[in-house]
């Protein structure tokens, strides 16, 4: 349909801002004692837990096998009871 009042694609205005100084380091982080995580499933019943949040894999590594793979077996034994 023409529109007769179009002007083109929008352009945000740009305002001045006399206090922005550029930063750096934005991006580094102290060190983070937690993370907020917001799932949406479909299923019921699905469990997270032991997420780890790191950049060693060697690290990961040992945090998998402390925690999942240590629980994976008896976990998959309570719900196949369960089921």
């Amino acid at each position: 349909i023409p529109n007769p009042k179009y002007k083109g694609a929008w352009v945000h205005p740009k305002v001045p801002n006399p206090e922005y100084k550029a930063d750096e380091n934005l991006y580094v982080m102290d060190n983070i004692g937690g993370v907020g995580i917001e799932i949406w499933q479909v299923t019921s019943g699905t469990i997270f837990d032991n997420i780890f949040v790191g950049d060693d894999l060697d690290e990961a590594k040992t945090f998998s096998d402390k925690t999942f793979k240590a629980r994976k077996e008896g976990e998959k034994e309570a719900k196949d009871v369960y089921d």
